[in-house]
């Protein structure tokens, strides 16, 4: 079973709204959230899933030294990371994403406003280069797919 680590962006430290990169194919994208920062590669037949979190979480923590230099960690990022905490993910293949919570982990749901979130983004993005007429065109879109996909 692959397990992937997302920490939470600065911008964003504790926003857990969507997935991380890694499972994009299942409709998710949170690159604007968090980033994938580790992953590993475990047998998870003699373990409960409790023991595979719990295992995440201390393998991504530095306690003596550095998690980031650990042998059986694949590091997906070139910058040192910090210790993983509250609000960052764990992805089990095949299980799903985890919340990191204060005190123990939370399957992590789908929100179907998730996509429509990230379309705003790209379209308040673009927005910088459009006329007033193209604005107010496009931020109407946004609200009327919100609107529909909240129903």
């Amino acid at each position: 079973m692959l397990v992937t680590i997302a920490h939470a962006k600065d911008d964003y430290f504790r926003d857990t709204t969507c997935f991380p990169e890694q499972v994009i194919s299942a409709g998710w994208d949170c690159r604007v959230t968090h980033e994938a920062v580790a992953e590993y590669t475990i047998n998870p037949d003699s373990l409960s899933q409790g023991e595979i979190l719990e295992g995440a979480f201390r393998c991504t923590n530095s306690i003596d030294s550095y998690w980031g230099d650990s042998d059986y960690l694949t590091m997906l990022v070139h910058h040192g990371c910090r210790s993983t905490s509250v609000g960052d993910l764990i992805i089990l293949e095949g299980a799903g994403a985890f919340v990191v919570m204060s005190c123990g982990f939370k399957a992590k749901e789908k929100d179907p406003v998730e996509p429509i979130r990230d379309a705003e983004l790209a379209i308040s993005e673009a927005l910088a280069y459009c006329t007033d007429e193209v604005k107010d065109a496009l931020n109407l879109l946004v609200s009327l797919a919100v609107a529909k996909v909240s129903e």
